[in-house]
């Protein structure tokens, strides 16, 4: 109805997210297919939008695509376990049951089912949703990038959606069926058909919802922060009271250090550290951190994908242990190394 202001939304959409520009392109395609016809103006709005925010990007970030899908796909050949094809969304499995309830995974059922109702029956922003969510699940495996919970989010809501409309349209078909039906000992009346439908109706979706929402009311009632978070936030707090503002801290979870410690960052997964690429391109992450010894340097547990590095007599011999932060039960430990004095050259 309004092709100018939805040219204007679906270009800022992708300043948020540049996997948003797939769901640009479906929602053009759709009008296209459906009216017959392009909408110039929307085309034109959605461009002139991207561009200008691209220059925004540019000159901020000093790129237009963000340098985090690089870094999770050379990561992905770091630990290609849950990275592409199958492994993708086999690593999705888990979070699917742990929020979904007992009934996950036949609600994801009922939903991959419902697409085809929200395809056949559904508006064009639920038809948009349904394939934008399925356009989505098959691109990331087959980017080759590893699996993080948020990429999935776009078709976890196109399966419940798709869940919704299965229950729907499962249960005006039982009724058509029943209504058309001769009748019998089990069936009853035909005339009963609409209403035998309708409690189907009702039942999936209250199965539907009892299984995502008590599982997800009880994780809202208990949620806290993860323990590793917790110490990390510990240890920046600790690093932002016992330094000066231009000490730099290296480490592999950045987010919260950033945030607490208000230091300088070496993203070491290159998420946010340009100059790691080159290194993750070659397996080589010590060499993120040997290039560019920061005063501090984070290890969390054995150090993950670092773990030889921690144990080297390089770092021995430039590093200290400085301060150590762990949860009653030792299951988490957080260790902050700081230089002893410039490092020697790698």
């Amino acid at each position: 109805r309004a092709p100018g202001w939805a040219g204007v939304l679906a270009g800022a959409a992708v300043w948020c997210r540049p996997d948003a520009l797939a769901g640009v392109v479906i929602l053009g395609a759709m009008h296209l297919i459906e009216e017959r016809r392009l909408s110039w103006l929307y085309v034109l709005t959605a461009c002139i939008t991207r561009f200008f925010g691209g220059l925004w990007i540019h000159h901020y970030f000093g790129t237009v695509l963000p340098i985090t899908f690089e870094s999770k796909r050379l990561l992905a050949e770091l630990s290609p376990g849950n990275a592409g094809g199958l492994g993708f969304w086999l690593s999705a499995a888990p979070i699917w049951k742990r929020h979904g309830g007992v009934l996950a995974f036949e609600i994801a059922a009922m939903g991959l089912a419902g697409q085809y109702f929200v395809l056949r029956h559904g508006g064009r922003a639920s038809r948009l949703l349904s394939v934008y969510g399925l356009a989505l699940a098959a691109a990331y495996p087959l980017l080759g990038v590893p699996y993080f919970n948020w990429y999935s989010l776009p078709t976890a809501v196109a399966i419940l959606y798709g869940a919704a409309f299965f229950a729907l349209r499962a249960g005006r078909a039982l009724g058509r069926w029943i209504g058309e039906a001769e009748g019998g000992p089990w069936i009853g009346r035909s005339q009963d058909g609409p209403r035998i439908g309708f409690a189907v109706s009702v039942v999936l979706v209250t199965l539907t919802l009892f299984s995502f929402g008590e599982r997800n009311l009880y994780f809202f009632n208990r949620h806290e922060w993860p323990q590793r978070m917790v110490l990390y936030r510990q240890a920046a707090e600790w690093i932002r009271e016992n330094s000066e503002p231009t000490a730099d801290v290296s480490a592999l979870e950045i987010g919260a250090v950033g945030y607490y410690s208000r230091r300088p960052l070496e993203d070491l997964l290159g998420m946010v550290t340009p100059r790691a690429l080159p290194f993750l391109a070659e397996k080589d992450l010590r060499g993120v951190f040997r290039d560019k010894p920061t005063e501090f340097l984070l290890r969390y547990n054995q150090g993950g994908r670092l773990s030889r590095f921690f144990r080297s007599r390089w770092l021995r011999r430039n590093y200290e242990v400085v301060r150590t932060f762990s949860d009653p039960s030792q299951a988490h430990v957080l260790r902050i190394y700081r230089r002893k004095v410039p490092a020697a050259p790698a």
